[in-house]
């Protein structure tokens, strides 16, 4: 990781994908969230989407008063 990060070797497509592999996320995840994902938030996010209209404002109005 510490070449990578200093840009002393280009990644392969390929040693990305099996990065991503080895730490069991998807492309899209990794793009999407970049270096603020866990697995934990997904799991939020994908219930919030399961959510209907109504729902989601009674969660957002809860997650407001818990701030």
């Amino acid at each position: 990781m510490k070449r990578i990060e200093n840009k002393t070797v280009e990644l392969k497509v390929s040693t990305l994908l099996d990065f991503f592999d080895v730490v069991d996320i998807t492309a899209q995840d990794f793009f999407y969230m970049g270096d603020q994902y866990n697995k934990e938030d997904k799991n939020v996010l994908e219930l919030y989407n399961g959510l209907s209209a109504d729902s989601k404002q009674t969660i957002l109005g809860l997650m407001k008063k818990l701030k």
